[in-house]
């Protein structure tokens, strides 16, 4: 079948998003009330995840599968989800560290070089210089983040396959495609931008009250439990529609890549 372009991907996202919304909205709600549960309740909140996921690449396989069967395939890979999602947070920090560091490095470099020089042009066409490197810094971080994008797909859906291999599979497939990834990545985020407004928002309200000492400590506790709520319902919003876009990317993926036999309707 012929791949699907930027603007098929998001649109099947959001249908899958909106016909399976109630059930893959209760999966990312009750996910997210587990994850107030260290390290257990993260891994639940991963599988549950992997759940929607699952669903909604059977969705684009055009064989549904039962939620109940996609819970029984993927419960007994919970520790899988969390020890990818650890080696992945890992990866991530070690190049955060080292683009940060980088930098740095780059500034203060610039800023010898230009007491040494004592000369505008060069301080210019250093500064310049740093700019590129930082821009550059910063396209390669979010090239790691599209490599590692589809990492947990992989545990939810294929047979007999560790954490460490699930990631290497995220790398596999997404080799070729990182733009188009990134690019998706960039029209989702403004999808779901209004929600992470308002649970932004949420967050800073709730700051202020802690804050605030004209408020007693009973207010405090119930407006932190209510902004915690909120905060939690608006998530398990954005949870399955990302969820679904990475399934239809994975999916994409591996028609591109494995020639996968199957067939999806480009347009509602």
């Amino acid at each position: 079948m012929k791949p699907l372009t930027v603007g098929n991907v998001v649109s099947a996202g959001l249908r899958i998003y909106r016909d399976r919304f109630s059930s893959y909205y209760r999966l990312a709600f009750i996910g997210s009330l587990w994850s107030y549960i260290p390290i257990y309740g993260w891994a639940k909140l991963f599988a549950n995840m992997g759940v929607i996921s699952r669903l909604a690449f059977k969705e684009l396989n055009e064989n549904p599968e039962p939620e109940k069967e996609a819970v029984r395939h993927v419960k007994p890979r919970l520790w899988k989800f969390l020890g990818a999602f650890l080696l992945v947070t890992i990866r991530f920090f070690i190049a955060w560290f080292l683009y940060l560091f980088g930098f740095i490095l780059l500034s203060i470099l610039g800023a010898f070089l230009v007491q040494f020089f004592n000369n505008p042009v060069v301080g210019i066409i250093l500064g310049l210089l740093i700019i590129l490197a930082s821009v550059f810094l910063v396209i390669s971080f979010f090239r790691i983040i599209a490599r590692y994008f589809i990492y947990e797909l992989p545990i939810a859906i294929e047979d007999d396959i560790t954490a460490g291999a699930a990631i290497k599979r995220s790398i596999e497939l997404t080799r070729d495609n990182i733009f188009r990834i990134q690019i998706i990545v960039l029209i989702a985020s403004l999808v779901t931008f209004p929600i992470f407004g308002v649970n932004i928002g949420a967050s800073f309200l709730q700051q202020a009250i802690n804050n605030s000492a004209e408020y007693q400590s009973w207010f405090k506790v119930l407006s932190y439990i209510v902004s915690s709520l909120l905060m939690t319902a608006l998530g398990a919003l954005i949870i399955p529609f990302w969820q679904s876009i990475k399934a239809v990317i994975y999916y994409d993926l591996r028609v591109r890549r494995e020639g996968l036999g199957i067939e999806l309707e480009e347009n509602n």
